[in-house]
């Protein structure tokens, strides 16, 4: 498996590249987190790779592991996450 491959392997595409057409997919993205915030119990998550940013949203209804993990987050955190592809945010 070269660079390349294993790239694909871990992400369906670079943050940057999310667009609307990820909405309702499942999407992977790498990265490192860029800034972490906790608004009451819903957690964002700014995650950076080389492509750009996308905000990664983890509620605390859903997987409670993955939520205990992800209030853990801290600059510069490293990171997989996967989930539902949502509207992009603009900014």
């Amino acid at each position: 498996m070269d660079a390349a491959q294993a790239t694909s392997a871990m992400r369906t595409c670079l943050a940057g590249e999310l667009s609307a057409a990820h909405k309702d997919r499942d999407v992977s993205l790498c990265g490192w987190v860029d800034r972490c915030r906790d608004h009451g119990g819903v957690i964002f998550i700014d995650l950076r790779d080389r492509g750009g940013t996308a905000q990664v949203t983890v509620n605390p209804d859903g997987n409670p592991a993955v939520f205990a993990t992800a209030s853990c987050a801290t600059k510069p955190s490293c990171g997989w996450w996967a989930g539902c592809g949502c509207d992009p945010r603009t900014r």
